[in-house]
């Protein structure tokens, strides 16, 4: 998103910039697939290598599920949403946020949620306040916001914070993050930006 700023005003400047996260989804899928077939041969290195920065557990296949969603949510906003409030509020929920509460809750987060054990209170705070300034700072660097907007800036807390509860919500534990704490950013972002 930040290089969504050097992409002209053009009809094809959003096709160009979801060109980016289209080809690595590509990238992605065949890397598990080189990485299994090369398997048993004992090649495929270096897609093991960048495979393993995408997986907590080592299994190369769990690239095709959160990381892959990551990706396709990443290549749906850029090319319907390329430069519009709510793309941009959608995916700082998912890659700042989320991201933030993960890091932030794995290394600080004893305190855990009475409805999901797996969810820290501090990973949810680091959650909306990385969020909300994501948000704020994306809107204000690609021209969609002026600086010192309080109201915006209350808006996007209030959004974050809803975001954060749909992560901890216990009713959506079977679902992925990577596709409902977006979609809830720009549901919200649309209705009340």
């Amino acid at each position: 998103m930040l290089a969504w700023r050097f992409y002209s005003d053009g009809d094809g400047a959003a096709l160009a910039a979801a060109a980016v996260p289209a080809l690595n989804a590509v990238r992605i899928y065949a890397s598990v697939r080189s990485a299994e077939a090369a398997a048993g041969a004992g090649g495929g290195a270096d897609a093991r290598t960048f495979l393993n920065t995408m997986s907590r557990t080592g299994d190369p296949r769990e690239a095709l599920g959160g990381p892959l969603l990551y990706t396709f949510v990443l290549l749906g906003c850029t090319a319907a949403g390329f430069r519009r409030p709510w793309a941009v509020v959608a995916l700082a929920q998912m890659a700042v946020g989320d991201g933030l509460a993960d890091l932030v809750g794995r290394r600080w987060g004893g305190r855990k949620w009475f409805c999901r054990a797996d969810k820290s209170y501090v990973g949810s705070a680091a959650f909306v306040a990385g969020a909300a300034a994501a948000s704020y700072g994306l809107l204000y660097w690609l021209g969609l916001a002026d600086a010192g907007d309080a109201d915006l800036a209350a808006t996007l807390v209030a959004i974050s914070a809803a975001c954060a509860a749909v992560e901890v919500a216990p009713w959506l534990e079977w679902a992925d993050d990577n596709l409902t704490v977006p979609l809830a950013g720009a549901v919200l972002a649309y209705a009340l930006l």
